[in-house]
């Protein structure tokens, strides 16, 4: 019927070709921006708080710059995998 069996593969050997490493890579960037978008976040909701996140708007800025790198990487990665694996 034209379906050819190729030869079996440990998880630990795919997950080590370049598509799931540079999915995993972007998604360790997008955590680290998650987590320092949230730490310039404003804690409390009283004035101090607030003024002091606004004085933050440059590490927001670059933590959003950070999560869209993260996913662009990610999605990459993916894409470059289902390539990948749809050839084979």
């Amino acid at each position: 019927m034209g379906f050819e069996l190729s030869e079996k593969r440990s998880y630990l050997s795919i997950l080590l070709t370049p598509g799931p490493i540079i999915a995993m890579v972007g998604l360790a960037i997008l955590l680290v921006s998650v987590y320092f978008f949230s730490s310039a976040s404003p804690s409390g909701s009283d004035v101090d708080a607030i003024l002091q996140a606004q004085g933050q708007n440059g590490q927001r800025i670059k933590s959003m710059i950070g999560m869209v790198g993260g996913t662009l990487v990610s999605i990459a990665g993916v894409l470059w995998s289902l390539l990948k694996f749809s050839r084979s």
